[in-house]
């Protein structure tokens, strides 16, 4: 998001004071009819054509990391019914605390006093008021050092940068009706009686553009450009408020075909006194949002209605709303929510099928019931390839086209694999290991949204649309994601395994089966991931090749593939050549899902590379503690195998009487 100039956002900072001095009007709550109607409407903002449920939800949670708003008296709105409040009456908003400070750092350096509050702690605006003028002024300087993105940035003036186009945004959404409830002083007589009296609205005005425009035309046949007339002033007026800065919520289809870019009530209001008559047909809308402005009562589930059905009804005239039905439909039904509880459902269920093994029905149960979250998430990547397919910007049908979007597929890989095995095995390793990664794939992909706190549709880069390319590339290395990630989980469960048989005091620990079945799978997995990260990674550079005229220019991501397919290799080679057994392999298994990590997420917050588009605050540390537990479970593998190795030297009584050598493998492996 392009800030703009200090100056500027100084301005508007000043203009949202001033129209917050008028006495708040009371909250009474939004009709439910009128919000789900206003939940349909079609807009375009940050590239594409989306609901406004859609962009309600993206800028709370961009602002706040959640998906509703906490009020006193301990009740909620949603984020719909916020983003309304913000819009038409933002005065009932300014005491609601949704800005998330990260840190009292940023409180210091924007000279807030922060005593007695949390290290990491919502505020309300009225709470940041005082010293959002000093936050402007930082966040302009480190948007100016960080070279064209915040990602640039140490922490602090990052976290200052992105609390400063939360509070812009917060601004601008405040502002941007605010002209639609001024009426302009009419003075001539002409302008009277074309009004119909001395005052006239921005309905008014829209409607009568096209005339204004007429008039100016004719008057200037006569009367010098350079003389001020009473249209002329009034003309002025309009326009200067029409280009007032907001945010420039776009809910307007253009007339014509060619044209991509949506309008605002500004650009509505001032294209209709340029002589648009179109616009000014789209006055009654404006009439309607005025009533909006007036509060909830004056509002009718009818009005919502009318504005709703002729934004759709144009929309659908320009074929750009086939993805909205779908869109409201993946809004609404809050798939991820569901499929976690799924898979917290099936946690407990297969808890018991390890106590009871032998109930055959009750596996099959417990497997149906894992199917389906597995086959709910299949059909969340499945309506998200339709959204951006119907999506006129791209046309692309990939169900993988940026980092979000790998967390729900590789868990449906993943899980789909263990599935497939647990079918043929019926020995509950592959169907406990799905449920355990879908749960873990699902809270992941809940959590990512208020991370990354932007459009998880957002359009692509032009030279990433390509159908061909998404759908090889990028899926295939993908695949080979899942396949290191479930080696990775196996060894974690072989190793565990091997602990509990320890601590039982097995001797033979390697005349398990289940420690047979779990290396079997993980050595499959391992050859199944080489694969998938080798022919994705040279289709890779032939899309490099195809795009920017070099295969292979050693960028991040490139060289995260290559260490992965690399240490793949590695490992089917030492585990053949026998330089590594079970635990061995295991241990590099667990390399091999934290080399996955960093290529998967670590070097797109590197802020370096054609792949930095990624970069997500929180990530770095949540990667820092993943490879600081797998480096303390490699490190107690090395204990472990050092103490064992040790403990064969030592003898040990037969049941003869007699002393015997438990052999190494027995006690190592």
């Amino acid at each position: 998001m392009k800030l703009l100039s200090l100056l500027g956002l100084l301005a508007c900072a000043v203009l949202f004071q001033a129209q917050g001095r008028a006495q708040a009007p009371s909250r009474a709550p939004w009709p439910a009819e009128v919000v789900r109607a206003i939940e349909d409407v079609p807009l375009q903002d940050e590239g594409r054509i989306k609901p406004f449920l859609a962009f309600a939800r993206q800028k709370l949670l961009r602002i706040s990391g959640r998906s509703s708003v906490a009020l006193d008296g301990g009740t909620s709105v949603s984020a719909s019914e916020w983003i309304l409040d913000v819009l038409f009456r933002n005065e009932v908003t300014r005491d609601d605390r949704v800005f998330l400070v990260p840190s009292k750092e940023v409180l210091d350096a924007i000279e807030l006093p922060h005593e007695g509050r949390k290290m990491r702690d919502r505020y309300s605006y009225n709470e940041l008021a005082p010293a959002v003028s000093k936050l402007y002024e930082l966040t302009e300087r480190y948007i100016g050092m960080s070279k064209g993105g915040s990602k640039n940035l140490p922490l602090v003036p990052g976290q200052i940068v992105a609390l400063g186009n939360d509070v812009w945004l917060y601004q601008q959404l405040g502002v941007e009706f605010a002209r639609l409830a001024r009426t302009f002083p009419v003075e001539d007589a002409g302008l009277i009686a074309l009004f119909g009296g001395k005052t006239a609205d921005a309905a008014a005005v829209c409607k009568h553009g096209p005339e204004l425009n007429r008039r100016l035309a004719k008057e200037l046949q006569t009367i010098p450009d350079t003389e001020a007339t009473p249209l002329r002033a009034f003309l002025l007026d309009v326009v200067q408020s029409a280009r007032r800065g907001a945010y420039g919520l776009a809910i307007f289809p253009p007339r014509e075909a060619k044209e991509t870019a949506w309008l605002d009530a500004s650009s509505l209001l001032d294209a209709s006194v340029k002589g648009d008559e179109h616009a000014a047909a789209r006055a009654p809308l404006l009439g309607v949002l005025e009533k909006f402005l007036a509060g909830p009562e004056s509002v009718t589930a009818a009005d919502a209605t009318i504005l709703t059905s002729a934004i759709a009804d144009a929309a659908h005239d320009r074929d750009e709303a086939g993805a909205v039905a779908t869109e409201l439909t993946l809004e609404r039904g809050y798939f991820l929510h569901w499929i976690r509880g799924l898979f917290l459902i099936a946690i407990a269920l297969v808890g018991f099928l390890w106590w009871k093994p032998q109930a055959k029905w009750y596996g099959r149960i417990v497997y149906a019931v894992t199917l389906v979250p597995v086959l709910l998430m299949a059909a969340v990547i499945v309506m998200r390839c339709m959204i951006r397919y119907h999506d006129p910007s791209t046309d692309i049908l990939a169900p993988v086209t940026n980092l979000y979007e790998t967390i729900p597929f590789i868990t449906v890989i993943g899980a789909a694999i263990l599935l497939f095995v647990e079918f043929f095995s019926k020995n509950r390793i592959g169907l406990t290991l799905a449920i355990l990664l879908g749960f873990a794939g699902s809270q992941l992909a809940l959590s990512y949204e208020p991370l990354d706190g932007g459009d998880t549709l957002a359009p692509l880069q032009a030279v990433l649309v390509s159908n061909f390319w998404l759908l090889t590339h990028v899926q295939t290395v993908t695949v080979g994601y899942a396949a290191s990630l479930l080696a990775a989980l196996l060894a974690h469960v072989w190793i565990g395994r091997r602990l509990w048989l320890h601590f039982q005091g097995s001797r033979a620990p390697s005349a398990d089966r289940f420690l047979k079945s779990v290396m079997r799978m993980c050595y499959g997995a391992v050859a199944f991931g080489l694969v998938f990260s080798t022919v994705g990674t040279i289709l890779g550079g032939i899309w490099a090749n195809y795009s920017w005229g070099r295969f292979w220019g050693w960028d991040p991501k490139e060289n995260g593939a290559l260490m992965i397919c690399l240490w793949q290799a590695m490992m089917l080679h030492s585990r053949m050549a026998g330089f590594v057994r079970h635990l061995g392999f295991s241990m590099l298994a667990i390399i091999l899902g934290m080399i996955t990590a960093f290529s998967w997420w670590h070097v797109n917050q590197l802020g370096v590379g054609l792949h930095s588009y990624g970069f997500t605050d929180g990530v770095l540390s949540t990667l820092y503690w993943f490879y600081g537990i797998e480096g303390g479970v490699l490190l107690g593998c090395l204990v472990g195998k050092g103490l064992a190795a040790h403990s064969v030297q030592q003898p040990v009584h037969d049941v003869g009487g007699g002393e015997a050598v438990v052999k190494a493998q027995d006690r190592v492996d």
